[in-house]
């Protein structure tokens, strides 16, 4: 996967084509709860089953256009979609901008840059005070990487 997340990073500003969003069954690594928030469903061990793919998607809040990464996954022996921003966002689904008014990459790709086609990894939502992010396990401990079982 490094070789297409460094792609993206050089390229980062190249416009896609808009794709619809597939159907499948997604990785949740969180689930709303009454009240407001979100509680982690654990640490989830899955392998990736092929390169991701940049698309367009839609800011979950506002509907904005977003630049996004898909993931093809498997956990459990069930295969699973999952996907990120290409940006860090602000609340309104706006790209953060750096001092040079580039958006900021989001600090998922660089934990995500040397996973490989075949690999397992781990991922668990956590909670900073009112901040949700995703902890990557990776290189998992006892686990052979490229592991195509």
């Amino acid at each position: 996967m490094s070789k297409i997340i460094k792609k993206i990073r050089k390229k980062m500003r190249e416009n896609n084509v808009n794709e619809p969003n597939e159907g499948g069954n997604w990785l949740r690594l969180g689930k709303k709860i009454d009240g407001g928030g979100v509680k982690s469903t654990g640490r989830h061990i899955v392998k990736l089953l092929e390169e991701p793919t940049k698309k367009k998607g839609e800011h979950y809040l506002t509907g904005r256009e977003r630049d996004e990464l898909h993931f093809l996954l498997e956990e459990d022996g069930e295969e699973k979609r999952w996907n990120i921003t290409l940006y860090k966002l602000d609340d309104k689904g706006v790209p953060v901008k750096d001092e040079n008014g580039n958006p900021t990459e989001h600090y998922l790709l660089k934990e995500l840059e040397d996973v490989k086609v075949g690999d397992k990894f781990a991922m668990e939502l956590k909670n900073k005070g009112k901040k949700n992010f995703v902890e990557v396990e990776y290189p998992l401990p006892n686990v052979n990487v490229n592991n195509n079982d």
